[in-house]
């Protein structure tokens, strides 16, 4: 049936989301984290979804608040420990464009060098713009 499908299909999905995480262990104010559970619970969410979306978002603000030299490092070495960690699960990609010369592809994560050549895109467009 339709609702069967659509079952195996969000599994399949969860799989691959979660083949893509990795798990740590944090702590905070307990006042600080029954508010989140809260806000999970308001949401008809878990903790654990609410608090990787909150990460994310933090990871990107502390980025984007980096300099240009510390972005192009950093992005580098979570890259490639990103590629080793992707490898151990046994997990292949292929990533194009990103940063990447045009027309060239690598198995490497791109994830922030994308961010970053994005980031020195801009930058130039800024600057042809003001010329």
């Amino acid at each position: 049936t339709l609702s069967s499908s659509s079952a195996a299909s969000d599994v399949y999905k969860r799989q691959e989301h979660e083949a893509f995480n990795m798990k740590f262990t944090a702590a905070g104010s307990i006042s600080d984290i029954t508010m989140l559970d809260a806000i999970a619970a308001r949401f008809n969410t878990t903790r654990s979804a609410l608090v990787s979306e909150i990460l994310h978002g933090s990871v990107l603000e502390m980025y984007f608040a980096l300099s240009l030299k510390d972005k192009e490092a950093l992005s580098y070495s979570a890259d490639l420990e990103t590629t080793k960690i992707l490898d151990k699960k046994g997990i292949s990609q292929e990533t194009f464009g990103s940063g990447l010369p045009q027309g060239e592809s690598t198995t490497d994560d791109m994830s922030w060098r994308g961010y970053y050549a994005a980031i020195l895109k801009a930058e130039e467009d800024k600057k042809d713009a003001d010329a």
